[in-house]
């Protein structure tokens, strides 16, 4: 059982499959890193819009693997970037949720021997 993510969601919807796990697991692996190293370079230029943008784009991702740690986090990005309001607050909320979907793959690769 993973601290960071929880896979059961995944299970129930593949019938625990490993086969189709390890294909989800492999998709995220693929396609989250280029969304993080997005997320916090628009993050760095203040294009508010564009992380908004990216943090929607990570969403469902975040909600597949169940990281509930960063999820009000993404979703605050994303709101807040689109509704150019709070925005002091996003810088912060992008580097908490880069660290918790580092840690995340980090320990997938691991739970999954990729």
């Amino acid at each position: 059982m993973s601290f960071y993510y929880d896979i059961s969601f995944i299970q129930e919807l593949t019938h625990n499959d490993e086969t189709m796990i390890k294909s989800v697991v492999q998709t995220f692996l693929n396609s989250v890193p280029p969304l993080i190293e997005s997320l916090m370079s628009s993050c760095e230029k203040q294009d508010w819009l564009q992380t908004a943008k990216d943090a929607h784009s990570l969403k469902s991702n975040i909600d597949a693997l169940q990281i509930k740690s960063i999820h009000d986090d993404v979703k605050n990005i994303d709101i807040f970037g689109k509704q150019n309001i709070q925005l002091e607050l996003i810088p912060g909320m992008c580097k908490k949720v880069k660290e918790v979907l580092e840690l995340c793959i980090d320990e997938l690769k691991l739970d999954y021997s990729m």
